[in-house]
């Protein structure tokens, strides 16, 4: 995946379809840390957003950037995923779920509002009252929100991460 071993590395999908506003957001994410050269994002952005942010990772790339920021359209192998990340940030399903709960990853949980009887905000909210993830509603997310999450993971956990 083009990755630097030692580097905090998160990963931010949308499930299988992708999420346009996480996608988006991710890319104000890169933007702020940019210039950090202990960082790496993976963004998954889902095969029908895939062209349009490959091209808006040429737009903002350039010579000063230290984050390696890696753009891939969908990921079979989700194990390699969960195996390179050290925080996950995501949408709700089940099976993202379930794969926290094993893998233990931080996450930062965005659920799909339109899930049948809301049960992905539910899911995520499991994971929350254990503090195994941080739940956002959809409706409340911003990248300052993002960016503050981000930054407090990194700094309260930079030690277990260093293990």
């Amino acid at each position: 995946m083009n990755l630097e071993k030692g580097r905090f590395t998160i990963v931010a999908f949308g499930g299988s379809l992708g999420a346009d506003k996480l996608n988006h957001i991710m890319i104000d994410i890169y933007r702020y840390f940019k210039q950090s050269q202990d960082l790496q994002l993976v963004l998954i952005t889902g095969n029908r957003f895939y062209e349009y942010f490959k091209q808006k990772k040429d737009e903002i790339l350039d010579s000063q950037s230290k984050m390696i920021l890696n753009i891939l359209p969908y990921v079979e192998e989700m194990d390699q995923v969960y195996r390179i990340s050290d925080l996950i940030i995501s949408r709700a399903g089940a099976n993202t779920i379930a794969e926290l709960l094993i893998t233990g990853i931080p996450a930062i949980l965005i659920p799909y509002p339109y899930a049948v009887q809301n049960h992905q905000y539910f899911n995520a909210q499991f994971l929350a009252d254990r503090g195994k993830a941080i739940l956002i509603p959809e409706k409340d997310l911003s990248s300052d929100l993002l960016i503050d999450n981000i930054r407090g993971l990194i700094e309260h956990n930079r030690e277990h991460y260093k293990q």
